[in-house]
Formats: structure tokens, C-alpha cells, sequence
């Protein structure tokens, strides 16, 4: 069996290989300390309910034969499947899962993400790229010089969507952003969606847009991104280097004025979130992870016509069960490889 890449053909040895060299970058920078808590310590509470869920979706897209590509498009963006692979290949693994069967879906989920990017599957030059050649062209075109007041104000916006994102999403904030390029070493774009996830959060205010694209291009940077999205800047400064840019909302371009109102809502809302949060306790925070693990699946139920809520007895074992003790030190390399490793 193979995975195609851009003009390569893996063997699934090769690409599982990648895949471990691929994770382990983001895995080696990450912060043991999380917020509200780690997504790991409640996810030990319901990994059995959780890998029930994950076999049961991949199961049923077999049996029902659904394209692929279909699949993959319902998570509309690749690194909302990268960060999801590690969740469920640590679940299954950890649940006993058969090893067969782990690799068929690990294979699985890699083949959607090469059908969500235009080339350079693993990131391995440091670029996520998405874009077409064609879509490129359109994405330089009518962008607006940007001046060093408005360079700062729409990378501050850039900061605050990140963190309304982690407020609704915790940890899974891949559900709101995607980052891809640079293209061209010089052009940026970053997308935001699902940024009103009301069946998620019942009492959020309605973000006013349901898509916010900002394209950007650069004087004389060097940056990279992992294929968890983080961002690395070799060279040069974002804020300075920032020669031009296009905002779009549903599909229509935005005035520079409204950067401030968006601004405002995002930093009076990301308070509330905060606040409200830190005000749970644990299991509390628990429970809404699960809510928040069961989303980011709601594509596949989605697509089976499925029922996307978390299973009442997951609250109940969060009730019954005790969180595993805050992790005080991040893993090493030889950790991280072997958290890792799929199964042979």
C-alpha cells in the first residue's frame, strides 16, 4: 500500500516513518503546563468511550464506501487532521486497539491530509502549502500597502483570534486556524473559521463572521511552520517586514476600520471565556474537554448523519473517576518517538 505525495510514492513504512519526524518537532517545544488543564489528563477518563467513537466512524465510512475525499473535506483544513492524529493513535494504542487496525486508520487519516495540501505532505521545507498555482496568483492580487500603525493592528488581531480560538476550542484551537505557506518565501495566509460554535458552547455570542481570511505578504523574512501549525521566524520581523495585505469576510473584502471593531469584540469576549473557565473546577474543565473531543469528530458524524454529543456516561465516569496528577516537565525525544511509533 502507498501514499501518494507530490510526485513520490511512500510505502506505508516510509510514511509512517515521516509522520513520526513530522510530530516530533511540535512535540519537543510543547509546554507541560496547559490551559484550563492538559487535554490528556481528562482524556484518561473516557479514552475507552473515546476509541469506541473513533472505530465505530472509520468503520462505517468503510462499510458505506464514502469517497475519501470527501472525508478529508469535511475537515476542510490539514491541520485540523494532524492534530488529531496523535489523539487517536495515543487512544487506540492505549485502549488495546488491534495493531491492524490502528495502522489502517493511522494510513488513513495521513491520506486525507496529502488530499488537503497542494504539495509537501510532511512540511519537510518548513512550508504548509494548500494553495494551487492558480489560487496563489489570485491571493497576490489587489492586496493593499500596509503602513507600520496598520501592520501593528493586524497582528495583534492575529494574537487575539489565536487566543478567542484556545478560549472556545482549549487546546484544539486547529478548529478555528490555518496558517499556510509561505508561498513564494513571501506570502502569507491565515484563515480562521467555526468561530460561533454554539452547539459547542450554548450561551457564546455570535462571532460576526463565519470565515475571516487575511492574506499577507512579507519584505525579506524567513518562516516556517510544523505540521501543528506552530510557526517558527528565522529571519526578519512580521510587524516590520509586512509590505501588503487583503482582508476578507464571507467571501467580501473588509476596510482596514474594521480591524478595531474586531479587535474589541474579540479581547471583551476572550475576558468572559477566561473568566468563566477559571471558575470551573477540574472536572468541570474535564467535561467540556470531552464536549471538545467529541467535536472535533462532529465532521465524520456529520457526514454518517450521526449524533456528534458525548455519550452521558463519559460526565459520569468524569464524576466517578480522579484526574492523573499535573505534569511538572515535558517529555524527552526518546518519549516523545515512542508516544509516537504506530504499532507494527
Amino acid at each position: 500500500m502507498v501514499i501518494m505525495e507530490k510526485f513520490t510514492e511512500l510505502t506505508e513504512k516510509e510514511a509512517f516513518k515521516k509522520y513520526v519526524e513530522a510530530l516530533t518537532a511540535p512535540f519537543m517545544i510543547t509546554d507541560p503546563k496547559k490551559w484550563p488543564i492538559r487535554a490528556g489528563r481528562a482524556k484518561s477518563l473516557f479514552k475507552e468511550e473515546f476509541a469506541t467513537t473513533i472505530r465505530k466512524y472509520f468503520s462505517e465510512i468503510k462499510n458505506k464506501q464514502i469517497p475519501i475525499q470527501s472525508v478529508a473535506d469535511a475537515f476542510e483544513s490539514p491541520t485540523r487532521i494532524w492534530r488529531l492524529t496523535y489523539h487517536i493513535l495515543g487512544t487506540l494504542k492505549k485502549t488495546g486497539v488491534p495493531k491492524q487496525e490502528i495502522r489502517e486508520i493511522m494510513l488513513y487519516l495521513i491520506k486525507m491530509i496529502s488530499l488537503l495540501k497542494s504539495d509537501d505532505v510532511f512540511n519537510t521545507t518548513g512550508c504548509n502549502l494548500i494553495l494551487t498555482t492558480q489560487e496563489i496568483k489570485k491571493a497576490e492580487q489587489d492586496l493593499k500597502a500596509a503602513d507600520l500603525q496598520t501592520s501593528r493592528e493586524i497582528h495583534n488581531l492575529f494574537g487575539l483570534l489565536w487566543t478567542y480560538a484556545e478560549c472556545i476550542y482549549f487546546v484544539a484551537h486547529e478548529a478555528v486556524v490555518e496558517i499556510h505557506g509561505p508561498y513564494h518565501k513571501s506570502l502569507v495566509v491565515r484563515e480562521y473559521k467555526n468561530l460561533s460554535p454554539t452547539d459547542l458552547w450554548s450561551d457564546l455570542n455570535i462571532f460576526p463572521y463565519k470565515h475571516l481570511k487575511i492574506t499577507t505578504l512579507y519584505n525579506d523574512i524567513e518562516l516556517e511552520f510544523d505540521v501543528y501549525n506552530n510557526s517558527q521566524l528565522k529571519k526578519g520581523d512580521l510587524v516590520n517586514c509586512l509590505k501588503s495585505y487583503k482582508i476578507e469576510a464571507d467571501g467580501k473584502r473588509l476596510e482596514t476600520k474594521e480591524i478595531s471593531r474586531l479587535s474589541g469584540w474579540l479581547a471583551k469576549q476572550t475576558y468572559e471565556m477566561v473568566k468563566k473557565v477559571d471558575s470551573w473546577n477540574e472536572k468541570q474543565q474535564a467535561k467540556k474537554y470531552a464536549d471538545i473531543f467529541w467535536y472535533i469528530l462532529k465532521p465524520l458524524a456529520d457526514l454518517l448523519g450521526e449524533d456528534w454529543h458525548v455519550p452521558q456516561i463519559v460526565y459520569e465516569k468524569i464524576e466517578r473517576g480522579e484526574l492523573p496528577p499535573k505534569k511538572t516537565q515535558s517529555p524527552s525525544k526518546e518519549e516523545v518517538i515512542d508516544m509516537l511509533k504506530i504499532p507494527e
